[in-house]
């Protein structure tokens, strides 16, 4: 899937660096990749985004065009995404080294039950009640807008 694994978490964390004014010694050790043989991410991926190991097209991704892509989706590359409304991680989900390990995240954000919720009649009618309902989840990383066009 193209991210950064480690051997206890998975794929399922986030990086950040910190800058310091002074010279600091490598802490860790450069690994060669983890995923040998395995090809369970780009043979899940609906979009065939992951074009080939560790190259991802993120032109066909779900996640950059329901998150990150300003404007309309491809039709038909929207036929083809499913339930997905905001993200995917089909290809962390199947990743072997994430069966152990939990999403850092709230699974109520989780697109399946996102999608239900939704499906319900939960759809919020205005960009505050949008903000009102999502504020302060990683939903508010798309606008209203875009919200909406996800959803059709």
């Amino acid at each position: 899937h193209s991210l950064m694994i480690n051997r206890e978490l998975g794929s399922w964390f986030f990086i950040g660096g910190i800058a310091l004014n002074f010279e600091y010694g490598k802490t860790h050790k450069t690994e060669e990749s983890l995923c040998g043989t395995c090809t369970l991410c780009i043979d899940s991926c609906p979009t065939s985004a992951i074009v080939e190991p560790y190259i991802l097209d993120a032109n066909r991704c779900i996640s950059y065009n329901t998150i990150e892509k300003k404007g309309e989706i491809d039709e038909q590359l929207k036929e083809v995404f499913g339930e997905q409304i905001f993200g995917c991680d089909i290809c962390q989900n199947v990743c072997p080294y994430n069966k152990d390990v939990l999403p850092n995240c709230d699974a109520e954000l989780e697109n399946e039950i996102l999608f239900q919720y939704l499906k319900s009649g939960n759809i919020p009618h205005s960009s505050n009640n949008y903000k009102k309902v999502f504020g302060g989840t990683p939903l508010m990383r798309t606008a209203y807008k875009k919200f909406l066009s996800n959803l059709s």
